[in-house]
């Protein structure tokens, strides 16, 4: 009897599968399907060859294995308790617990910022995580995440067309593009900053690093929360959650939002306003059913709007004051849909998510002479959809000598741009003439992986984690380009696949119980694709960038936890490096591959409780990256010992905060980031000198209820969090001296 109601039940979730089969391939990436295999005129060797087998083999036991384990988590949904086919009982963990871990016993570099930490150093934005974890570097750009460059470790992502090097999740789902990334961050759990090469343990490919970003889960309590906060030049923000059950110990719910404003600190003394006014607001729902005690579904929903201004004003003048005929703008808009379902079975956890992100920016307008001066403006209009699917499986948290976890994953995506730049040019007799030209373009891309690591501990105080990566890319650009006056320039239409395997072994050993020493070696590498603002003939596509990546460090804890002492040292060896650069006498950009860098450094985190209420803590990472190999291709100058873009000499982070008894609390916070070049030249007007900025907060919780006073900056200092050349030299001020005063409530 037994027997047969397996063989039925297994039967059962077959049928569904291939019936939900063709849907879920509809679903997941509406109803595009993937481009059929690329050949080249000349013919595949025996490299492209075996990628496209291995690609084929990822997407069809993708496909197949993600209809099965949907039809048989659908089914066992709705099996009844007394079903002879159940599973014997198991002790189920919440998603929000799956999520975290403990990085003290993780042998990689791993910061963790947990809801405490969130709290105490007014976490609110992805901006404030560099100074709680080292070797972290945001160059902020022109309007929230259009532009802005992630370092770490001397790799870093390009302005515009590179793949991420430092990847974003949110509950398990990637970002898209680095320009989609959400700022804000509300109702948080934890946030993990894992460095180094990490493609065998994500879905998405990540060279750099991963942001892990874990957000509250409801539970069968009814919750809620609301804060808002006043500061300097005009600067509200509010924000309001609630969670709690529906149906109890089966469905749940969580709602949440905020809206923030201000006047900006950039006065466009010409026009009589504020060219760096803010304007967003942002909402979430989440609904989390439990059928089972061993099955979780979850459904999210999420968007954002906002209308900016622009940060950006002329080198060597007042950094917070810009003289330009337009009032500049950034409006944008997005959303997101994620489905994530969770099933623990008797020895392993199976986890399926699905995500679509739509992202609109329309438009951002920027005065590219940032003067008085007419008719030197850019329009630009960018979307991207992106989809990710993800089947993953891993063991149980308690497993002891063996752990693993891999899986598949598949992102598809598409990216248009509609940019119209206008001068004002001479006309060579003496006047000048208005010039207009439009680029449009498209960007396909399609990724399929395999990815997974297992560790073995049955040797006692030894441990051997190896993994890998398959990971195979398709790209694809179509591109138009017009000018008035001008010649006409051919349409360029290119594809390209790009295939990597990327091994990695890492030994950790066990000095001590609260001794963790490790040293890994592995593979990381951002793939190839293809610049959109280059004209023919010169070439637009760029090669992938390879990174060998080695890392050795040690994790302790003393005197019953109340010191908490980590370091390591890493040495890159990257090979392609990719850089986006300027194009002499023009404003339009190319990715350019470097044959060779070098980036080698520390990182070090210092925790200290040394009496009750009072915690000191530092984090520093160093970084010594430089070009190997490399000549100019404008000048065919040497470039050899220059130092890549984005990438800070030192980044240091000092902290002390307080908790009195009574339920005041205080904190003070220096940091400091070191000389940071913008171009691969390294020229002075391009190099931002070392600054550091003091921030504080000090206030009273009672209960349920919180107000404190703030400060950032307290010291007005003046830098750039990016210098670059528009039409004229321009840099991005960093934020000045900021007050102000916040009150949050709980129910």
């Amino acid at each position: 009897m037994s027997g047969g109601g397996a063989k039925n039940k297994s039967f059962n979730d077959w049928k569904f599968a291939k019936a939900v089969f063709p849907i879920i391939g509809n679903l997941h990436f509406g109803g595009r399907r993937v481009a059929p295999e690329r050949h080249r005129e000349t013919g595949e060797d025996a490299a492209n060859l075996l990628a496209t087998k291995v690609r084929g083999l990822m997407k069809r036991s993708y496909l197949v294995m993600t209809a099965i384990l949907f039809g048989a988590l659908v089914s066992s949904a709705q099996q009844t308790t007394n079903s002879a086919s159940k599973l014997a009982p198991v002790v189920v963990k919440a998603e929000k617990e799956q999520a975290a871990i403990n990085p003290q016993t993780t042998p990689a570099a791993v910061t963790q910022i947990n809801e405490q930490q969130v709290r105490e150093t007014g976490v609110t934005t992805i901006y404030d995580l560099p100074a709680a974890a080292p070797g972290l570097s945001l160059s902020r750009s022109v309007a929230r995440s259009f532009g802005d460059i992630y370092s770490s470790r001397g790799i870093a992502n390009t302005e515009f067309f590179s793949d991420p090097a430092m990847v974003l999740y949110v509950d398990d789902a990637p970002a898209g593009d680095v320009f989609t990334y959400p700022v804000d961050l509300t109702d948080i759990e934890n946030v993990e900053v894992w460095r180094g090469p990490q493609g065998d343990y994500f879905g998405r490919n990540a060279e750099a690093g991963v942001i892990n970003v874990t957000t509250r889960k409801p539970t069968d309590t009814l919750e809620a929360r609301a804060g808002a906060s006043y500061s300097s030049f005009n600067t509200e923000q509010y924000n309001a959650s609630v969670m709690g059950p529906i149906v109890p110990g089966k469905l749940r719910f969580s709602l949440g939002g905020g809206y923030d404003k201000s006047d900006g600190f950039i006065e466009n003394s010409l026009r009589g306003s504020n060219a760096d006014r803010e304007e967003n607001m942002n909402g979430r729902a989440h609904l989390e059913f439990s059928p089972r005690e061993n099955l979780e579904i979850g459904l999210t929903v999420s968007g954002v709007k906002y209308n900016d201004g622009i940060r950006m004003v002329p080198l060597g003048g007042d950094p917070r004051k810009v003289s330009s005929d337009i009032d500049p703008s950034a409006n944008a808009e997005g959303g997101e849909l994620t489905l994530h379902v969770q099933r623990t079975y008797r020895d392993f956890i199976a986890t399926f998510i699905t995500t679509r992100r739509d992202f609109s920016l329309n438009p951002l307008l920027l005065d590219l002479d940032l003067s008085p001066m007419p008719g030197n403006t850019a329009l630009i209009k960018q979307d991207e959809r992106y989809w990710s699917k993800e089947l993953r499986f891993e063991s149980l948290p308690d497993a002891d000598t063996w752990k693993w976890r891999g899986g598949l994953f598949l992102s598809t995506s598409t990216r248009k741009g509609d940019d119209t730049r206008d001068f004002i040019a001479p006309d060579g007799a003496g006047g000048y003439l208005p010039v207009s030209q439009q680029t449009k373009f498209t960007l396909d891309e399609d990724d399929y992986a395999l990815f997974g690591q297992a560790t073995y501990a049955g040797f006692g105080k030894l441990g051997i984690t190896a993994g890998a990566r398959l990971d195979y890319t398709e790209k694809n650009i179509d591109r138009t380009l017009s000018a008035t006056p001008g010649y006409p320039v051919p349409p360029l239409n290119a594809d390209d696949s790009f295939f990597t395997a990327a091994p990695k072994l890492t030994l950790d050993y066990r000095c001590a119980e609260n001794i963790l020493s490790y040293v890994s070696s592995g593979l990381g590498f951002k793939p190839g694709g293809y610049s959109a603002y280059i004209n023919p003939p010169a070439d637009p596509s760029f090669d992938t960038e390879r990174n060998w990546a080695n890392e050795a460090g040690v994790k302790t804890t003393w005197l019953d936890k109340k010191v908490t002492v980590n370091a390591c040292v890493f040495y890159n060896d990257i090979h392609d490096y990719q850089i986006e650069k300027a194009l002499v006498g023009s404003t339009d950009l190319v990715i350019v591959n470097a044959p060779e860098v070098i980036s080698q450094g520390a990182e070090a985190e210092l925790a200290v409780k040394p009496v009750k209420g009072l915690a000191l803590s530092a984090a520093a990472a160093y970084t010594d990256a430089q070009f190997d190999r490399f000549t100019s291709p404008d000048t065919g100058a040497d470039l050899n010992g220059k130092h890549p873009p984005f990438v800070p000499s030192l980044t240091a982070t000092l902290a002390a905060h307080y908790n009195a008894p009574c339920g005041g609390f205080a904190r003070a916070e220096y940091q400091t980031v070191g000389k940071t070049y913008f171009d691969e030249t390294n020229t002075p007007d391009m190099t931002e000198p070392a600054y550091g900025i003091i921030n504080a907060r000090v206030g009273y919780t009672k209960k349920d209820f919180t107000i404190a006073l703030f400060g950032r900056n307290l010291t007005d200092e003046d830098y750039y969090t990016r210098r670059q050349i528009v039409a004229v030299p321009a840099g991005i001020p960093g934020e000045p001296r900021i007050i102000g005063i916040s009150a949050e409530v709980k129910y």
